[in-house]
């Protein structure tokens, strides 16, 4: 609060940032995307100080997909992040940032295996605004850039990106807009290349329920797709369904205690008649 010369309270305006492109459309996807699995997965973490953590990860059972191990790892010292995945092939998979100051973040992905890249990423986080710079080994460059308006009840947002290889001067633009409130949260998504459009809204209708839909239509093929899902959390439990236009239907509920959590995963999917069944546990603990 401030006061102003003449004796009356002014309240002050406060700035917020508006994220990045990867989070922007998060109310949505928390309620809209599930981790659905087949068999059996189970994942150990363990910490061994404040600044390393290592996360094992055994998936079995699948009917469609072989049994497979993953070996984790993140290491965090002060303005320095470093992550990284080996699974029982070989396939490496990773990411350095590096906190340049309060307002730069500097990003560096890297995958070797089936496939090699290497990409960084360039973000600074203004008071309403977020810009970005990537560029990455298959040759292409992407320019971002986020703004908010009126505390953050308004995002607009562009980002472009310059493919090199395989074809020259191909390029993919994106407009992207959020419009929010306390309950409320419209996104709106329109690209060029590829020519489509994606629209979701949430609505929170509780601490507890939320709900979520949204549709897109491809301009090229004139298809359209649309869903619809339902989050419920307590304390411990979460809850989480979705259908979608094609027929299919997917829930999750999990399990939360002190150093461990449960998932169970179903998907069915009723023009094709199949269905996925999952179950997975998590453990973490102090070594």
């Amino acid at each position: 609060m401030q006061t102003s010369l003449n004796g009356t309270n002014k309240r002050k305006t406060a700035n917020k940032n508006p994220g990045t492109f990867e989070n922007y459309s998060r109310e949505s996807r928390s309620v809209l995307d599930q981790k659905i699995f087949g068999g059996f997965v189970l994942e150990v973490n363990q910490l061994l100080n404040s600044q390393f953590k290592i996360r094992h990860s055994l998936q079995m059972g699948s009917q469609t997909d072989p049994a497979s191990y993953m070996l984790g790892v993140s290491f965090i010292k002060r303005n320095n992040v470093l992550q990284g995945t080996i699974n029982q092939k070989g396939d490496v998979r990773g990411s350095f940032l590096h906190k340049l100051s309060p307002k730069n973040l500097l990003a560096t992905n890297f995958s070797f295996g089936d496939k090699d890249s290497i990409g960084s990423q360039f973000l600074h986080f203004g008071s309403q605004s977020t810009s970005s710079v990537e560029v990455s080994s298959e040759k292409n460059l992407k320019i971002s850039q986020l703004r908010s308006f009126f505390q953050n009840r308004l995002v607009l947002g562009l980002k472009h990106t310059q493919f090199f290889k395989p074809k020259p001067h191909h390029y993919s633009t994106l407009l992207v807009g959020k419009l929010g409130t306390k309950k409320d949260t419209v996104t709106v998504e329109v690209s060029k290349n590829p020519n489509s459009f994606l629209a979701s809204y949430v609505k929170k209708i509780s601490n507890r329920i939320g709900f979520a839909t949204d549709f897109g239509f491809n301009f090229a093929n004139r298809q359209s797709t649309s869903s619809f899902g339902l989050n419920y959390a307590m304390r411990k439990t979460r809850f989480q369904t979705k259908l979608t236009s094609d027929g299919e239907l997917s829930s999750t509920i999990s399990f939360e205690s002190l150093l461990s959590s449960c998932i169970f995963a179903a998907k069915i999917n009723y023009p094709k008649n199949s269905y996925t069944v999952g179950f997975g546990v998590r453990m973490g603990a102090d070594f």
